[in-house]
């Protein structure tokens, strides 16, 4: 189910991130911070296995 829903995300993310759109540089600099704060918080987790 996370793998699906990340495959998903990955690809909504590619589209938004190669598309022309002129808001496409303000989408890109969002999606940049909000990953490097996912980063963030996640770093200190216990890793599942």
């Amino acid at each position: 189910m996370l793998q699906d829903l990340s495959s998903c995300l990955n690809v909504r993310t590619d589209y938004l991130l190669n598309g022309d759109a002129p808001h496409n540089n303000h989408l890109r600099e969002r999606l940049t911070f909000l990953a490097q704060e996912l980063e963030k918080i996640t770093a200190d987790l216990p890793v599942w296995e």
